[in-house]
């Protein structure tokens, strides 16, 4: 609700409650309010005369937009004549809204009085009008006097068996027609009586027409004058529609979702034009058949169960992006795919049958390939370097940027031989049958990125050292026990659920150049090196979390000489019986470095006191974080913490939660001028 005095406020310019999707009724007598110029809502009650849509007569300096809603609960169509929208000239974006309730209290005579007279002024450039019980459209939506009229939505309006004579708006750019259920035939009545209809529609969408049969053009307009500017046509949930499409030569793309496996014939002749098509849910497609569609180069298919495999040819030679997810059903792609010369990104994801890919190698273009979620598919092509084109013996040159495997669990091998060297990213998720990485990685590539990580069977990288140029090494792969020894170029290092990983054995030194380091589940993990951190005096990021049997003594970890860390995260696990931070016990004292601005402290079990922890020397603390230290009783220092902070965040401390409570607790005055606080799990 709205304050019910709010009409009081004569001077009251600017009521903005788009957002406010609650809001159920207006307050009394806003059409006091006759200086506003922004009300972007208004609700029709019913049978309250304080707040009907006569409140909207007076306010006639409304401007921009405005949306009217219970719109069904207009008794007297009188009302709505006298609000006179036609003399609103400053509205631009109106919506027009009845109740989506259908029942037996709607009037529909009335409703199409009402709508007929709130009619808006010519100015108007977006109109929406929704859930309409009337049986046809106003006469003034066919005017062509709404020149400046660039968008119409119409949803819902199900008793109507008629569209407007919408081709006669010369401005009009985006079109939508949803859940228009009464209309089985579009015909001539739609384009108008001008020789070039639509003339500025760029978008036209049908959605949820589900009894929609024919859509017929008129014989006296030429092909190339309808619909002449149209780059996109959507049509969804449109199971009943019989083909032909009117032709329009300049449609860009087009998206189908659950449309018939008939209209998708008429489209691979008809539409020349097409550069992007989209299908999507048409359950009764059995096939694809594309290849007359010569400039096409974007293609989805998505959520097609019914199609089994691709015929050859089926694809155009001019595709540059292929993605086909979701088709339960599909054991087989064309044994051409890298004939696609122009291809340069290839995504396969969820398509569980589909056993073999790529067969006979790699699109020559190929810059990104994405394999996520096909549970049949047992090995990659034979060579990544084979990359040959058609009637050709010699090798083209690899432009292959980014490969992706995810979840494929009966994948096994991954092609021999060198990596592309413009192979710059590699990620290989939830493969839990590989058992070796790809010999490449370690050899003569410039990868940038490597993230191996839910692949069990994985115990170990290849021998020999990483390349130079990788920068970002992420391994999640619980039976890992080796990592490469030689890692110099490295910037970022994330391990993490490596069950048997210890660095007992690793030669951890001048990583110079890292600045994020991130061991997370890894019981193995017993000590650092011997300088602690220090292999890498440059770390901006650290955080390290559940490594329980970890026993270096927090002193020795030479945070204090990271003189760059910025962030640190600590839940280690391993340090059960630390009691406090205090210099009294050497082990346990945690030194840190002044550039520190976030500092996570969590699940230390028995711990007591933060209160020696060097909090007030660090002199750039932004964020301070305490979670899941069930004992802890206190953690302000005696000199307070730092005026630095912004945000304090305690959770899972029940003590010191207690103490910080607002107003209330014996830390509050304490804390009371940080800007951020968040106390308790919620």
């Amino acid at each position: 609700m709205l304050p019910k005095s709010i009409g009081n406020l004569v001077d009251l310019r600017h009521l903005d409650i788009t957002d406010a999707v609650k809001l159920e009724k207006m307050p009394p007598h806003i059409g006091n309010l006759v200086n506003l110029q922004t009300l972007s809502k208004f609700i029709v009650e019913k049978n309250n005369s304080s707040s009907s849509i006569k409140e909207l007569k007076k306010l006639s300096n409304i401007r921009g937009t405005l949306s009217i809603s219970g719109l069904h609960n207009v008794v007297d169509a009188q009302d709505a004549m006298d609000v006179d929208l036609k003399g609103k000239h400053n509205i631009e974006d109106l919506t027009m809204e009845w109740g989506n309730d259908f029942d037996d209290t709607r009037n529909e005579q009335n409703e199409m009085q009402v709508l007929e007279l709130l009619q808006p002024h010519k100015n108007l450039e977006k109109l929406t009008i929704s859930f309409y019980g009337g049986g046809i459209f106003p006469s003034w939506m066919r005017n062509p006097s709404f020149s400046l009229m660039v968008q119409l939505y119409l949803k819902g309006c199900r008793n109507c068996t008629l569209l407007p004579s919408l081709g006669q708006l010369s401005s009009l750019k985006n079109l939508r027609i949803e859940g228009m259920s009464g209309i089985k035939n579009i015909d001539v009545e739609f384009y108008g009586q001008n020789v070039e209809s639509f003339q500025s529609l760029e978008s036209l969408t049908f959605s949820d027409m589900l009894e929609w049969e024919k859509w017929r053009s008129p014989s006296f307009i030429d092909e190339e004058r309808l619909f002449p500017r149209l780059r996109e046509l959507m049509m969804t949930e449109c199971p009943k529609l019989i083909p032909p499409l009117p032709k329009v030569l300049s449609l860009h793309e087009l998206k189908l979702k659950a449309c018939n496996e008939v209209v998708l014939d008429s489209i691979a002749v008809d539409f020349n034009s097409l550069a992007a098509l989209e299908i999507r849910d048409c359950k009764e497609v059995t096939w694809l058949k594309l290849e007359k569609l010569g400039g096409l180069k974007r293609l989805r298919v998505c959520g097609c169960d019914g199609l089994v495999s691709l015929e050859e040819p089926a694809l155009p030679c001019s595709l540059e992006y292929l993605k086909i997810k979701g088709c339960e059903n599909l054991e087989k792609l064309p044994n051409e795919l890298q004939s696609l010369r122009s291809a340069t990104e290839l995504v396969i994801r969820k398509c569980p049958k589909l056993m073999n890919i790529l067969e006979k190698g790699w699109p020559p273009m190929l810059k990104k390939f994405e394999v996520d979620n096909c549970k049949g598919i047992k090995a990659l092509p034979g060579d990544w370097m084979m990359m040959r084109m058609d009637g050709d013996n010699t090798n083209s040159s690899c432009v292959l940027e980014r490969v992706e495997i995810w979840r494929c669990p009966s994948l096994l091998f991954f092609p021999k031989g060198e990596l592309p060297t413009s192979l710059k990213q590699l990620i290989i998720e939830d493969c839990e049958n590989v058992k070796s990485l790809p010999e490449g990685i370690m050899r003569n590539c410039n990868l940038e990125r490597l993230n191996i990580e839910g692949c069990s069977s994985l115990t170990s990288f290849p021998s020999g050292e990483l390349p130079s140029t990788l920068k970002h090494l992420i391994s999640n792969c619980g039976n890992l026990e080796l990592l490469p020894d030689h890692m110099p170029n490295l910037t970022s290092l994330s391990i993490e659920g490596c069950k048997g990983l210890s660095l007992k054995h690793h030669h951890l030194q001048n990583l110079t150049s890292l600045e994020y380091l991130t061991i997370r589940g890894c019981p193995s993990l017993e000590s650092f090196p011997e300088r602690g951190l220090g292999f890498a005096p440059n770390l901006r990021d650290v955080d390290i979390v559940d490594c329980e049997n970890l026993k270096t003594p927090l002193s020795e970890w030479g945070l204090n000489r990271l003189l760059s860390l910025k962030y640190l995260s600590i839940a280690p696990g391993g340090y059960q019986n630390v009691v406090s931070f205090s210099h009294g016990h050497d082990d346990c004292h945690l030194r840190l470095p002044t550039s520190l601005t976030s500092l996570e402290i969590r699940n230390f079990q028995n711990l007591e006191s933060m209160a020696s922890l060097p909090l007030p020397t660090l002199i750039s603390l932004e964020h301070l974080y305490i979670s899941d230290c069930p004992k802890l009783q206190q953690f302000l220092p005696k000199e307070g913490l730092p005026a630095t902070l912004g945000r304090l965040q305690i959770q899972g401390c029940p003590i010191i939660e207690k103490r910080c409570l607002k107003g209330r607790g014996e830390d509050w005055p304490h804390v009371a001028h940080i800007p951020d606080i968040w106390i308790g799990r919620n």
